[in-house]
C-alpha cells in the first residue's frame, strides 16, 4: 500500500501568497516580450538574435530587422548595455522566422537593433 505525501499547511500558505503579491505587483502584459513590435534578444538552442517581433503563431516567430549574435559576452553586461565592441554581429536581410519549440529564452532588447556587421 503506497502512502501519499503529505503537505505542510505552512508551505501551502506561504506559496500561495507568493503567487498573490507577484499578481499584484505587475500587469501580466508588462511581463511577457513576446507582443507585436517588442525589441528582442532571443536565445535559441544553438544561436542568439535580435529583432523586432511582427508575427506571433502557435509555432513560429517572425521577426524583422532581425540579427544572428555569435556572441554576447557577459549576458548581465549585454542586458545592462547593449552589445560588447567585439561582438559578432551578421544581419539579416529579410525576415526571418524563428521555431518556438527551438527558443530557450526571450527578453526584451532595450538597444537599438544591430543592423551593421562587425
Amino acid at each position: 500500500m503506497s502512502k501519499k505525501p503529505v503537505r505542510s499547511k505552512s508551505a501551502s500558505v506561504k506559496s500561495a501568497s507568493v503567487k498573490s503579491a507577484s499578481v499584484k505587483s505587475a500587469k501580466p502584459a508588462d511581463l511577457n516580450p513576446l507582443r507585436l513590435g517588442a525589441h528582442v534578444l532571443i536565445q535559441t538552442v544553438t544561436l542568439y538574435c535580435t529583432g523586432r517581433i511582427v508575427e506571433v503563431s502557435e509555432s513560429m516567430l517572425i521577426l524583422e530587422d532581425a540579427a544572428w549574435i555569435a556572441e554576447t559576452g557577459r549576458l548581465n553586461a549585454c542586458l545592462s548595455v547593449g552589445l560588447p565592441k567585439e561582438a559578432e554581429i551578421e544581419p539579416y536581410p529579410s525576415p526571418v522566422a524563428i521555431n518556438r519549440d527551438a527558443i530557450v529564452l526571450v527578453t526584451t532588447w532595450p538597444w537599438a537593433l544591430p543592423r551593421t556587421v562587425s
